[in-house]
């Protein structure tokens, strides 16, 4: 749960959006929690490391009833419920990334990954609290 919820946070703060290309892909955002959410973005690293705090909803329960199940019906779920016309395109991303997942003491569930990309890259690591879900950071390559 916590992997989809890093992909689709990704892929809606960081996709290239064919049909905004030449604009900033912030002006595809029309709601006003996500417009909210976008100006926390904070340079961490001169250009190479960013944070912002995600307060809007990302929808990944109505995501998890229509059975997204792949890279593309996950750009098509985030292109028409979360950037209204403007459609995500799938980059080619050069990585060797791997990923555990395990329990607390507590048995709690947790999850995480390493940022193994082969290339040099700017990322954004985008902290969540959503109201009745999980609270989690991920990292997007922001290329």
């Amino acid at each position: 749960m916590k992997t989809i919820t890093a992909l689709l946070m990704a892929t809606l703060i960081m996709c290239p959006c064919s049909s905004i290309m030449a604009k900033n892909p912030a002006a595809s955002v029309t709601d006003k929690a996500q417009k909210a959410s976008i100006s926390t973005i904070k340079d961490l690293d001169n250009g190479r490391l960013y944070v912002m705090d995600y307060t809007a909803d990302y929808k990944l329960d109505k995501m998890l009833q229509q059975n997204v199940n792949s890279v593309d019906t996950m750009l098509a779920f985030v292109g028409r419920e979360l950037l209204g016309a403007a459609k995500p395109a799938p980059g080619a991303i050069d990585a060797g990334c791997s990923a555990f997942a395990g329990r607390t003491e507590e048995g709690k569930p947790i999850y995480g990954r390493n940022f193994d990309y082969k290339m040099k890259m700017t990322a954004v690591m985008v902290r969540t609290a959503p109201k009745d879900g999980y609270r989690s950071i991920g990292m997007a390559d922001a290329g």
